[in-house]
């Protein structure tokens, strides 16, 4: 799915070897991501980790931002005094300023279309992310314990469906 095809919300990417849901990374304008780190820092201070979950955990796995995208942005947050950050002990917190506060209240009617935006994608993708995650268990099955003559038809099978999800598309 490209970033065209999802206003609003970053593109579902190739999921990884874990499951799908939780390995989905995507890259989104970075106002959409400043968007989602001041709004999930208007309910409590967090450190950088734990803004990539609450973002995760509030659009139900559909965007899970990576920290190489998180940091920057938490950097350009601070650059722009729209947050700050308080040690205690070994930790770091993130939490809004008072111009963070009024930026993040400005832009609400905003960060509402994201997380409705995100729910909606979730409800649609649901059974279709469930069935990678299917797919990725058998495929594992198969390299670990699959012949050699299971293992070449399963690649033929995997060839001929990208084919017929390519022609889904072009339908």
């Amino acid at each position: 799915m490209s970033e065209g095809n999802v206003p609003g919300l970053p593109p579902v990417r190739s999921p990884g070897r874990q499951s799908s849901r939780s390995q989905h990374r995507s890259r989104s304008p970075r106002g959409l991501l400043r968007l989602a780190v001041l709004g999930v820092l208007q309910e409590k201070p967090l450190n950088g980790y734990k803004i990539m979950q609450a973002i995760a955990d509030r659009t139900e796995q559909v965007w899970r931002p990576s920290p190489g995208s998180v940091y920057p942005t938490l950097m350009d947050l601070h650059a722009k005094g729209l947050i700050e950050t308080e040690e205690s002990g070994s930790s770091r917190r993130v939490l809004l300023t008072d111009a963070g506060k009024t930026y993040a209240a400005a832009h609400s009617a905003e960060l509402d279309a994201i997380w409705a935006r995100a729910a909606s994608d979730a409800a649609e993708l649901g059974p279709m992310l469930e069935a990678v995650d299917h797919l990725l268990n058998a495929l594992e099955i198969v390299t670990r314990a699959g012949t050699p003559s299971q293992r070449r038809r399963t690649a033929e099978l995997l060839k001929s469906s990208t084919g017929a999800v390519f022609r889904i598309l072009g339908d």
